[in-house]
């Protein structure tokens, strides 16, 4: 039964949007013809499971990140401000852009010594701290 309804509304959808027809001529008349094709082929694509800006319907967006809560830092920046740890005399563990207990315990020490209120986050403070 589903197959026939797709059936269906393809052939309906070809004969809408004049697969079989002459090209139609310019003039005022086609915008209201193109809107209807694209309306067709924006059902078509849903039923297919697309959204209008063609992405998939199963799958969740991406959220964009918000503007009061800052992104992660990458790795790369993780694993320079381990190094800058290290040569301050805190050991943060292993220099791998992770951010493990060891790390953590060193960010606090350091921040202890700076002065700075002791999270063990590596927040934008504690990265101009370290000069990262």
């Amino acid at each position: 039964m589903a197959y026939l309804k797709t059936t269906t509304f393809l052939l309906i959808a070809s004969i809408v949007m004049g697969v079989n027809e002459a090209p139609a001529q310019p003039g005022p008349s086609t915008d209201l013809g193109d809107r209807q094709r694209q309306h067709v082929r924006d059902k078509v694509n849903e039923s297919r499971g697309y959204r209008p800006d063609g992405t998939r319907a199963d799958k969740p967006k991406a959220d964009k990140p918000k503007a009061d809560k800052p992104s992660k830092p990458d790795k790369p920046k993780l694993a320079m401000a381990q190094t800058k740890l290290k040569t301050n005399g805190f050991d943060p563990g292993p220099i791998d852009g992770i951010v493990g207990p060891k790390t953590v315990e060193a960010v606090k020490a350091f921040q202890a010594s700076k002065g700075m209120t002791e999270d063990g986050k590596l927040n934008a403070k504690t990265f101009a701290a370290l000069g990262v």
